[in-house]
């Protein structure tokens, strides 16, 4: 069969990020507020006699092609869930940086789950929902990745329990980030065993008003529960995030997911350029990306 399915794969932003608690099994709960950016990888898949991941991009040389990627594993498990046997050929054109706390490969993850339930027609035969899979959140997020639900779900919103409890909200202001990435490599198992505060609680009602100021007051309520843990494996992030505080405009500066990478949030366009444009002077050995913050990802 000829015919590919092509997806945009759109980096995550975790405007907001607190640990809750943690399980006996090791796992954490969290209670994150979700957006997405206009920075993205593309993915596509047609039916082949085998399982196949073709990487190409200028994130290409950070990334695993072996048995251990999340693209490959995504792949397997499908094919174990739901009895099939077909072999898929993938092509990744990768630009998100590669152990960023971006959700890069959760949202190729995502894009591989959908991709394979239309080839192989599995919405039909098996009678699932491809779009959304609500009653397999759970089994996804232990067993292939946390941040896999949301990218199914494909809307902005607050995310609790381990990744698959998700509630949309209807509005983020029309705003700008940067995003920073000091081109290391931080792993996302790692810094949550290193985390050990499971004391904090918070359960955000995402109750802000419509308006930009407001929104900011709403994050300013909230923060990244792993951000010490991070800077303690990597110390660059704290440089990372004084060098955001510092532009002009910024409204606030935090660290995404489990880092490295770190944005700073903009209500005026024209100060967010100035001020990638100077980090790029700055630190020309760091990764840079301007993006709108998206609700709704094309």
């Amino acid at each position: 069969m000829d015919e590919f399915f092509v997806k945009k794969t759109a980096a995550k932003i975790n405007l907001s990020l607190e640990i809750t608690g943690k399980r006996k099994d090791g796992y954490h709960f969290i209670d994150s507020l979700i957006g997405f950016t206009n920075v993205y990888d593309v993915i596509k898949l047609r039916e082949s006699n085998s399982v196949s991941l073709y990487v190409s991009g200028p994130e290409k040389n950070n990334i695993e092609n072996n048995e251990s990627n999340i693209i490959i594993k995504t792949v397997h498990w499908i094919k174990e869930r739901f009895g099939f046997h077909q072999g898929i050929e993938i092509k990744l054109q990768k630009n998100i940086p590669v152990s960023a706390g971006l959700g890069g490969g959760s949202a190729n993850a995502a894009a591989v789950i959908s991709g394979c339930f239309y080839l192989w027609n599995l919405d039909s035969t098996k009678n699932i929902n491809s779009k959304l899979l609500h009653q397999y959140w759970p089994s996804i997020s232990i067993n292939l990745g946390a941040d896999i639900p949301i990218h199914l779900f494909g809307k902005a919103a607050i995310v609790t329990g381990i990744g698959e409890k998700i509630t949309p909200i209807s509005y983020l202001p029309k705003s700008w980030l940067i995003l920073a990435n000091p081109r290391v490599k931080l792993n996302t198992e790692k810094v949550y065993r290193a985390y050990k505060n499971t004391s904090h609680s918070i359960n955000l009602s995402c109750k802000y008003t419509n308006t930009f100021s407001g929104f900011i007051d709403f994050l300013n309520s909230c923060e990244n529960s792993l951000t010490k843990t991070a800077i303690e494996i990597e110390p660059v992030i704290k440089e990372v995030i004084m060098e955001l505080e510092a532009i002009k405009g910024n409204s606030i500066t935090r660290m995404s997911g489990s880092g490295p990478t770190c944005f700073a949030l903009f209500e005026n366009k024209s100060d967010a350029e100035k001020g990638i444009n100077q980090l790029r002077r700055e630190r020309p050995e760091w990764w840079f990306a301007l993006s709108p913050l998206i609700l709704e990802p094309n």
